[in-house]
């Protein structure tokens, strides 16, 4: 079964922090997690793309009038998501190893991989039943165009409701399981998606 996952991040080119990752299930299952990591939050806030693109997304508030002073809001439906990273790590775990036969695919999915493995440590704790490796759909996305003979694929004009919170992990995944189910009409058996 496929899994379309997403992780929001922290990245400084030499180590990769986890914010918020949501995972999407072709059935339509999905579990959405905000890593409790007070210094991981606070580089986002001071990072100003960061600040403007995803910490909006994210559980916190200002402890006064500037964001960089914050303090987390558990008062935000999202609170009941804000979990430790050894929590958080066994909830994916176990998120993917009770999906029959896991597929992983993520946007760009070379980052997002690499984040979720480092939630078990080394790549030999990877637990059993995750996938070593996760699919990626831009690859897919040019596979498709070029078996139809096209430079781009359309993406249907239903799908920009979904991304219209692009960098909130849940958006993003679910918008990548909306371009898996497009990609697989347009090449059919290609990754076989069940219809949603």
């Amino acid at each position: 079964m496929h899994i379309v996952h997403d992780w929001e991040f922290v990245e400084d080119g030499t180590t990769i922090k986890p914010l918020s990752a949501a995972f999407v299930r072709e059935d339509g299952r999905e579990l959405y997690v905000i890593i409790r990591n007070h210094d991981h939050i606070d580089q986002a806030v001071r990072h100003p793309w960061l600040r403007q693109n995803v910490v909006p997304y994210l559980p916190i508030m200002p402890r006064h009038d500037d964001i960089k002073d914050w303090v987390w809001n558990r008062n935000h439906p999202d609170w009941v998501h804000v979990m430790p990273a050894n929590r958080a790590a066994l909830a994916i775990s176990s998120f993917i190893r009770a999906t029959p036969d896991p597929w992983l695919w993520a946007w760009y999915s070379a980052y997002d991989h690499v984040v979720m493995c480092q939630g078990w440590g080394k790549m030999i704790d990877l637990p059993n039943g995750v996938p070593m490796q996760t699919d990626d759909i831009k690859t897919l996305e040019k596979i498709v165009a070029r078996r139809r003979r096209v430079r781009r694929i359309s993406w249907p004009s239903a799908m920009d409701k979904i991304k219209d919170n692009e960098h909130d992990a849940r958006a993003d995944a679910r918008w990548g399981m909306a371009a898996l189910r497009h990609l697989d009409t347009l090449s059919p058996g290609l990754i076989s998606i069940t219809k949603g």
